[in-house]
């Protein structure tokens, strides 16, 4: 479910991008990194929030009181330990609980950017804000950023400059043309770049997706070199457990991103495919790799991305239906 959503905030802002390209705009996307957003949730703020902004009510803003209220922390060092403070602030990471509840804490920033006009993605404590234009510049964002700031200071937030982004997509014709200036976030300079890290996916400025097959690439051999140290100690079911979760995972990733990506990166990740099921069932190098996929019921790299296409468009299918149908019934 994790993963589903995040494909669908990435997927979301990369569609957008996409409709300005066909409108032959550009979009100038920042990025904004959000400094310990767990760390800083006051409790009673959140409390607030809950029951005016979603109505929450009952007894279950005594249940989440509880899970907040009287938690203690201590450092420890070696054999010392500090004293014992309470915590009043802080939501408790590594738990289902927790990312729902900062989300739920600033999620009426998307109401303070929504009132200039622009797009914008959120997803936990990190923020998208982007606008298509025919001639983008650091202008057309100047006006929302201070009540951006503002607004999380507010309520104990706080950006940080040194994790935010900025980059400017534009389609290849106007690869020239088109240049961004330096944005001020929290009065700290970001040089624009030319690639930006979107939830683990590295979108460059005209959406080649070169950058991130690249860094994918790299990762998965890593990790199949170590497999090969280790397969022959290992038995056939755990092998091919681990290829999964350590190297297939990473193919799939957001992979219906790739549709419509280039002939020679979709070759390069079948390559790594292939060279990991090579390792699996300890396939020669020159042996016909088909076969091997068969036996280890793995579809290509291609047919993988079209599979995930065709279920999120059965899901979003679903969810209209059931949609239609309820507000019949009512």
């Amino acid at each position: 479910m994790i993963q589903c959503s995040q494909h669908i905030a990435v997927s979301t802002t990369q569609s957008d991008i996409y409709q300005a390209f066909d409108h032959r705009q550009s979009t100038v996307l920042v990025a904004l990194d959000q400094s310990t957003a767990f760390d800083c949730v006051d409790h009673s703020t959140l409390l607030t929030r809950l029951h005016s902004t979603f109505g929450v009510t009952d007894a279950a803003p005594d249940w989440i009181q509880s899970y907040l209220h009287a938690r203690q922390s201590f450092v420890r060092y070696g054999q010392s330990d500090s004293a014992v403070f309470a915590v009043n602030v802080r939501i408790p990471q590594g738990s289902s609980l927790g990312p729902l509840l900062s989300a739920l804490h600033i999620s009426l920033l998307s109401a303070v950017i929504r009132q200039f006009g622009l797009n914008y993605m959120q997803y936990a404590d990190d923020s998208h804000v982007y606008i298509a234009a025919d001639r983008p510049t650091v202008a057309n964002l100047h006006p929302w950023k201070n009540v951006v700031h503002t607004w999380l200071l507010h309520n104990s937030l706080c950006l940080n400059p040194a994790k935010s982004d900025a980059i400017v997509f534009t389609p290849s014709r106007q690869q020239h043309t088109t240049k961004l200036d330096t944005v001020s976030v929290s009065g700290q300079p970001v040089v624009p770049s030319t690639t930006v890290k979107s939830l683990g996916v590295v979108l460059d400025n005209m959406l080649s997706m070169d950058q991130h097959v690249a860094d994918v690439c790299k990762n998965c051999y890593f990790h199949i070199r170590a497999l090969h140290h280790v397969r022959a100690s290992l038995p056939d079911d755990v092998v091919r457990t681990v290829a999964c979760s350590i190297v297939q995972s990473r193919l799939d990733y957001c992979n219906a991103l790739f549709t419509g990506m280039s002939e020679a990166n979709l070759s390069k990740l079948q390559r790594v495919q292939n060279t990991l099921a090579r390792v699996v069932l300890r396939r020669g190098k020159y042996e016909h790799i088909t076969p091997a996929l068969s036996e280890l019921h793995w579809l290509p790299v291609r047919q993988r991305i079209d599979f995930k296409v065709a279920i999120a468009h059965l899901q979003s299918k679903t969810i209209r239906t059931s949609y239609l149908f309820f507000t019949t019934v009512i």
